[in-house]
């Protein structure tokens, strides 16, 4: 308890920041030395800020360390709330930048295992925003050869659905000196894969981003639908172009193709305005069903027996209403009974059934 206090008075002497808990931290003395603290409160008066944490438990390796491996063996941080109480210090980005060379320039290879962050609450002012669970298996950084940092996590679950994420990019101090950051991305979800290229410039407000994304779902019958006894067959690669900011991000070039049994496909192109709210939405649909059993979960009792599905539609609006235009499907039965629909179909956000 001693050797924490200490270290909390020469922190906040040497920083500003002032570290608090109603008890003392406590600090494991072994080779793997655990901190642990409760209702852990983080103040920062300079930048207008204070963390409130319900726990916080950070092991690291000291053996890892002397070879120059700062090894985290577990981070575990509780319930939080990060408040904003009033306007930030500005800092000059010289200062800054060299800091962030020190920091780079430093030998160590940071590796993050068993990361487990509980809910966290973002309050400015007076708005509180809630941040999903998170919990990681392992978080690794390492450079590549041109000097990039290479983040890689390992069994991330974002409220319990499992994330594998790979990252590079230039180092901090780079990115603020040019205001931009070229970066390559890799997503893998179940069976999905998602691959992005792209800048990020910084030199706007709010930041804007560019990038291409390739999506490949080689055994989508593995894919868990959360709908009961549905098993989507075949596979699935999408190809796009993302643009825009925090405000409005845009989707260009869109074209996803699904194949399936028995020459069964699905294509899709278009565009979306806005991927949050659907807006500006145009997309082409066409889809071609041979005896697609695989969706007999979705359908009612009178469509049990359908031999053959052709759809084809194009599609505006927004989340609110979606409106599927020279709307035509055809279907076919098993004992040869035809269908023909085509018109105009709007989907209501509102409404749990479709108005034609």
């Amino acid at each position: 308890a001693t050797l924490t206090r200490w270290a909390q008075e020469k922190l906040t002497k040497a920083s500003g920041i002032e570290i608090s808990t109603p008890q003392p931290i406590h600090l494991t003395r072994t080779l793997s030395p655990t901190l642990s603290a409760r209702e852990l409160v983080v103040r920062d008066p300079d930048n207008g800020f204070r963390i409130e944490t319900s726990q916080l438990v950070l092991q690291i390796s000291l053996p890892a360390l002397v070879i120059g491996k700062l090894d985290i063996r577990q981070l575990h941080i509780g319930a939080s709330r990060v408040v904003t109480t009033g306007e930030p210090a500005t800092t000059d980005q010289t200062d800054l930048i060299t800091l962030l060379n020190t920091i780079d320039g430093l030998p160590l290879q940071p590796v993050l295992r068993d990361v487990e962050i509980e809910q966290i609450t973002i309050v400015d002012e007076g708005h509180e925003d809630q941040l999903p669970e998170l919990k990681i298996d392992r978080l690794g950084f390492r450079h590549s050869a041109d000097n990039n940092v290479i983040m890689k996590l390992v069994g991330l679950q974002i409220d319990s659905h499992a994330v594998d994420f790979e990252a590079e990019f230039p180092p901090l101090h780079r990115v603020l000196q040019e205001e931009n950051a070229p970066f390559t991305a890799t997503v893998v979800y179940d069976v999905i894969q998602l691959d992005l290229q792209g800048l990020l410039d910084l030199s706007t407000q709010p930041a804007s981003l560019s990038a291409s994304l390739h999506l490949d779902a080689e055994q989508l019958d593995q894919l868990t639908t959360g709908v009961d006894n549905l098993v989507i067959p075949g596979t699935l690669t999408a190809t796009a172009k993302l643009s825009g900011s925090s405000e409005q991000l845009s989707l260009q070039d869109l074209n996803a193709s699904w194949r399936g049994p028995n020459q069964s496909t699905v294509e899709l192109k278009g565009s979306l305005g806005n991927i949050l709210t659907l807006e500006q939405t145009a997309l082409n649909l066409d889809a071609n069903l041979d005896q697609p059993d695989w969706l007999h979960p979705l359908l009612p009792d009178n469509m049990q027996d359908i031999k053959t599905i052709a759809l084809s539609s194009h599609i505006s609006g927004s989340a609110q209403t979606l409106v599927f235009e020279q709307f035509k499907l055809h279907s076919l039965s098993t004992e040869g009974l035809e269908e023909h629909l085509t018109g105009r179909m709007e989907l209501l956000h509102a409404s749990s059934q479709p108005e034609l």
